[in-house]
């Protein structure tokens, strides 16, 4: 099987936001890879920045996962070739600035994340 040339990388623990992403975004033209910690996020991502010419996006539910963020300091940094998209609860400012300060490029509350989904998943 071939390795899609776009590929997402979803850091969601909650099933039901999983699903509701895997619906959303089937049939895009994007791989979806989700992984339920930082360390599978991490191995998926190291794995495919290997390749040359791929596309990278990596999603983060930040309520979960904003302690985890230095982890990924290589994929969110300005040069790096990963977009990023952290959503997070709308009374979680502060997570929302950690993320920030991180280098997460697009740090969005949840409702504004999946009412804006296919636009994430459908950009380079």
């Amino acid at each position: 099987m071939e390795m899609s040339k776009r590929l997402a990388v979803v850091l969601v623990r909650d099933l039901m936001l999983r699903s509701k992403i895997r619906e959303t975004v089937q049939g895009m033209d994007r791989a979806v890879v989700f992984a339920k910690s930082p360390d599978e996020a991490l191995a998926t991502m190291s794995s495919y920045s290997a390749a040359p010419g791929y596309e990278g996006l990596f999603v983060v539910d930040l309520g979960q996962f904003h302690s985890a963020l230095s982890q990924f300091a290589p994929y969110l940094s300005p040069s790096a070739p990963w977009e990023s998209v952290g959503f997070y609860s709308h009374v979680q400012t502060d997570v929302m600035e950690t993320a920030r300060e991180a280098g997460v490029k697009v740090v969005v509350p949840r409702s504004k994340f999946f009412s804006a989904i296919e636009e994430f998943f459908s950009n380079p």
